[in-house]
């Protein structure tokens, strides 16, 4: 078997827990798998920590939105005075 890189694809297995665990699967050897990452859970922090982020500067974008829709009806009171 080879990979859309034309390399020869290793024969590996699926380690994490589900239906197909213990499955065997042709890769490519190009692929980052999870078992070759040094620390996974670190990785996990990392994504955790920037959807974290996302949703503060979505609030954060809500809340400037509100002031500039304040600021918009104060500017057209003014220039009707």
């Amino acid at each position: 078997m080879y990979c859309y890189h034309n390399e020869i694809a290793p024969l590996r297995v699926v380690k994490h827990n589900g239906p197909n665990q213990g499955k065997q699967f042709y890769g490519c050897p190009h692929r980052p798998w999870t078992h070759e990452v040094p620390n996974v859970d670190d990785l996990q922090c990392m994504v955790l920590e920037k959807d974290t982020a996302l949703i503060e500067l979505e609030h954060g974008k809500k809340i400037l939105n509100k002031e500039v829709e304040e600021l918009k009806a104060e500017n057209a009171k003014l220039e009707d005075m």
